[in-house]
């Protein structure tokens, strides 16, 4: 049984339990069972995958800061209420908690007290509990106070009823960016005398998780890569899809992205332009979205869960209602979503930032914000657009959005 599919078993017991349990003895059985069943499931326990820490969680939740606060809602389009802000930033990490404020609170393993307390660790309050936090250390908490009021940072305001340690506590390296696109920093990949810098990445299995790499202008046209031994039998790059729209690498055996059609100078253009011309986006800009996010990839996942050619997280996803795995349905999700941002925030870079940081990000921060992974990812998927606009010229739509 793979660890998903445990997840789904234990998720279908909570459900019986939820709606079963009786009004007697047992139920102390059945709540101590619940319990068991939300501290199996807070943390997934995926062999030889980096471990999550708190300080992931904080993050996850920061991306969030801004997001008005809607009673009963944990899709952030809608706005959160404090229990959907716990939730949702934890399953954009791949982890599942329970949906109300009560039910978190017996997740986990419990803390002593605020003394002890660490980062992404839940602060419950009321008894029974009503209310629920993410604590970011230093005495505060990350919360959607309450109608009126918006996602934001504020003083722990008590001694919490509870407080659950959702991830537990190690000295194994925390993950990397949420959405690793950001690898404008990694301007080096052995033997390219186009990418100066390091020398050891050329085995590097460190790589494997990252399909940003499709962002690199500089890797177009790179002799160095084209007929590599270094690169096409490295651990690290050997499966890697990020490299698959570039000329150069055309016709270099093992670079070349899995599911990128063939015959084509763009992977996925005709949907592009059709999916470009029904919601009057540039194809270019959906096109290099997608080759900076995936590098064309449709079965792409990032360490950080973000799924297919268009890298939605599964929570976005669900949001726009696609399947972020079928390529058509997630352009046209991207293309939704990019719209929308576009209206909302009234320039691409801010539209873009959105993209990878949230809306609530750039709304808290009146700008883009200052996370290195955003603040390079802007540039890198604009210089993508110049590069396919070649092939994929704007559509002729009048209050075409960009």
């Amino acid at each position: 049984m793979t660890v998903l599919e445990a997840q789904a078993r234990i998720t279908e017991i909570r459900a019986l339990l939820t709606h079963s349990r009786p009004p007697s003895a047992d139920a102390s059985f059945a709540d101590t069972l619940r319990s068991t069943v939300d501290a199996a499931t807070a943390v997934p326990a995926t062999p030889g995958t980096t471990r999550l820490s708190g300080a992931d969680a904080v993050t996850a939740a920061e991306r969030y800061l801004g997001t008005p606060y809607t009673f009963g809602s944990n899709v952030p389009e809608n706005g959160l209420d404090c229990s959907g802000l716990v939730q949702r930033a934890y399953a954009d990490l791949g982890v599942r908690l329970p949906r109300t404020a009560r039910e978190q609170a017996r997740a986990g393993t419990a803390v002593r007290s605020l003394s002890e307390a660490r980062p992404g660790d839940l602060l419950a309050f009321g008894n029974p509990v009503d209310h629920i936090a993410m604590y970011a250390g230093n005495g505060r908490m990350i919360v959607a106070p309450h109608t009126g009021e918006v996602v934001k940072l504020e003083p722990v305001p008590s001694t919490p009823t509870a407080i659950r340690r959702i991830v537990p506590t190690a000295s194994a390296p925390t993950t990397p960016a949420l959405r690793p696109a950001a690898l404008a920093s990694y301007s080096a990949l052995a033997g390219s005398t186009a990418l100066p810098g390091s020398t050891g990445l050329a085995g590097s299995t460190g790589l494997a998780d990252y399909r940003g790499l499709a962002g690199y202008a500089a890797l177009a046209g790179s002799t160095g890569l084209a007929g590599s031994t270094g690169l096409a039998g490295s651990t690290g790059l050997a499966g890697s899809t990020g490299l698959a729209g570039y000329s150069g690498l055309a016709g270099s055996a093992g670079l070349t992205g899995a599911g990128a059609p063939e015959g084509s100078a763009v992977p996925y253009a005709d949907l592009f332009r059709t999916v470009g011309a029904r919601y009057g986006v540039n194809p270019a800009l959906l096109a290099a979205v997608a080759k900076v996010e995936s590098g064309f990839d449709p079965t792409a996942v990032s360490g950080a869960g973000a799924q297919g050619l268009m890298q939605l997280m599964p929570s976005t996803a669900d949001g726009l209602g696609v399947d972020a795995l079928d390529p058509t349905e997630a352009v046209d999700g991207a293309a939704r979503l990019l719209t929308s941002n576009l209206r909302r925030f009234g320039s691409l870079d801010l539209a873009l930032a959105a993209y990878n940081a949230g809306g609530g990000a750039v709304a808290r921060y009146g700008g883009i914000p200052p996370f290195p992974e955003t603040q390079a990812y802007v540039p890198k998927v604009k210089a993508a657009m110049t590069q396919l606009s070649r092939s994929l010229p704007p559509v002729a739509s009048a209050g075409s959005p960009a």
